[in-house]
């Protein structure tokens, strides 16, 4: 079991899946680098329309099971859950993925998982995991996995507890590691599969024009 969990990103997915963790009486580090949104989160604040964030928020923070910072400290776990836009030429921009791999590496230890959620095109995954067996070489090998989030706004929290989820490893042991870390909050199946899968299933899911599919 998960003993910490450092979350990258604290918007509409990375806070309410920190403060949910926290609810399970996982300790928590939030992870931001807009300091203002740290300052609003340390009161009490929410900048998310979304019910019951704010009093998960407030309990944890209390509780001391959650707390927030501007550099990914030591976890067992590390979810990234940056925003990955899309430029001009309709593919993802990678910029925020990869600088929280870059943030994150230097707290890696044996053991832990590094568990993507941002939406992301088909290898990046793989290429998370390369980068980081590149600034970490003496780590024999970084459990680096996806998992898609599949949530509608305004429904959040009762989402990420009651949906099925999908988590897809570079490796069997990564895979693992990530439906073992899910079953911690999520009441629905959690499916596993491989990394590349895994990103397809959210491309496939995604609404609207989809991000391009090779990075």
């Amino acid at each position: 079991m998960a003993r910490s969990v450092t979350v990258i990103g604290l918007g509409h997915v990375g806070l309410p899946t920190a403060v949910l963790l926290a609810g399970r009486g996982i300790c928590v580090q939030g992870v931001d680098v807009d300091a203002r949104l740290r300052e609003g989160l340390a009161a009490g604040r929410c900048h998310l329309a979304e019910p019951g964030v704010e009093t998960l928020l407030r309990q944890g923070l209390r509780e001391g099971l959650l707390t927030l910072h501007a550099e990914p400290p030591p976890a067992d776990v590390f979810v990234i859950a940056v925003p990955t836009p899309l430029g001009p030429d309709r593919r993802a921009v990678l910029d925020h993925v990869l600088e929280a791999a870059h943030a994150l590496a230097p707290a890696l230890k044996l053991g832990d998982l590094v568990l993507l959620e941002s939406t992301s095109p088909i290898g990046t995954t793989a290429r998370i995991g390369a980068l980081l067996g590149e600034l970490r070489p003496e780590l024999d090998e970084i459990a680096v996995a996806y998992g898609p989030e599949r949530v509608l706004p305004g429904r959040i929290l009762a989402e990420l507890e009651q949906n099925e989820r999908v988590a897809g490893g570079l490796t069997p042991e990564a895979t693992r590691k990530a439906i073992a870390f899910y079953r911690l909050f999520v009441r629905g199946a959690v499916h596993g599969t491989d990394a590349a899968t895994a990103e397809m299933v959210k491309l496939s899911e995604r609404e609207g024009r989809p991000l391009e599919t090779q990075v």
